[in-house]
């Protein structure tokens, strides 16, 4: 059977890829080790053995969740009866870091600077750090803002959240210390607004939720778990949210998994925001050019 040609995207024609700086190290931290985390974990695992094998890097790998495996996990997350009862974090370091030699430090407890902080005992401000977020609350997502702002060198912000059949996967990156354009050369992208400017409420602010110091905004009263609601939902719909589909994790975690590959191995990536909807099979994304980086101001 021929397969049919996808149809051209004028946007992505003038897209920027994004400038990824050279470093002789790199910290990959999972924060979230469930739906979606669990299920991406190997691809972090098998792209630190590349980072290893092909670019000669040296690579820090962490895994963090409070959590334990639950027999109702097993169904949806990647988790087997065998691991009921272990912590998540613990499991999935255990289980890719003898697939693949690599070490991966697990930490069975809530994300925050400390755990950052002992991961960075070999980063410096001339290395690399990419946060991968699967978390499902405000909380988490703060914590991860807090400790960006914090980290030395160029970090990186990858966001995965879901609803029962549809998420987003976004991506930001700090401010440097220095002060360079967003746009240095034509065609090339040294700066993105962190997902906590993309989307406000994943860290539940009424204002700018900036990634400056200065720019938190305004707290608002908003429940503890706040998934990015795709518009036009009914009340029924609204009221299911809380249920999850069997594959919505994977997709995610496909969608994740291809950004940390283009970004860290081929460097060819050029968009910062990609949304996909089962039920209707669309999927969409937001690419790097000036025109839908308007909005956001450095």
């Amino acid at each position: 059977m021929k397969s049919q040609p996808v149809a051209l995207n004028l946007d992505r024609l003038n897209a920027a890829r994004l400038i990824v700086p050279l470093t002789p190290r790199v910290r990959l931290v999972l924060i979230g080790c469930g739906g979606t985390g669990s299920w991406l974990a190997p691809a972090v695992a098998r792209i630190s053995r590349l980072l290893v094998e092909k670019f000669a890097k040296e690579v820090v790998v962490g895994f963090v969740d409070p959590d334990v495996v639950e027999s109702k996990n097993i169904y949806r997350q990647n988790f087997c009866a065998a691991e009921v009862g272990v912590n998540k974090a613990v499991a999935l370091a255990t289980r890719y870091s003898i697939a693949w030699g690599i070490d991966i430090r697990a930490y069975p407890a809530r994300f925050g600077w400390n755990t950052s902080n002992d991961l960075g005992d070999c980063i410096n401000q001339d290395d690399l750090s990419v946060y991968i977020g699967c978390v499902d609350n405000i909380r988490a997502r703060r914590d991860i803002l807090d400790t960006l702002r914090k980290t030395y060198g160029t970090c990186f912000w990858i966001d995965c959240g879901n609803v029962k059949e549809s998420g987003q996967v976004l991506i930001g990156r700090n401010s440097p210390g220095e002060k360079i354009k967003t746009f240095p050369l034509e065609g090339r992208c040294a700066w993105l607004p962190l997902p906590s400017r993309q989307h406000k409420e994943l860290i539940g602010r009424a204002g700018s939720a900036d990634d400056s110091e200065d720019g938190d905004g305004e707290d608002v009263n908003v429940p503890e778990e706040v998934p990015v609601v795709p518009e036009g939902l009914s009340c029924a719909e609204i009221a299911m949210l809380d249920e999850q589909g069997l594959s919505i994790n994977q997709a995610i975690a496909s969608i994740a998994a291809d950004y940390l590959l283009r970004l860290l191995l081929t460097h060819n990536l050029d968009k910062f925001q990609t949304y996909i909807d089962l039920a209707s099979g669309s999927m969409k994304s937001t690419y790097i050019n000036p025109a839908n980086l308007r909005g956001w101001k450095r």
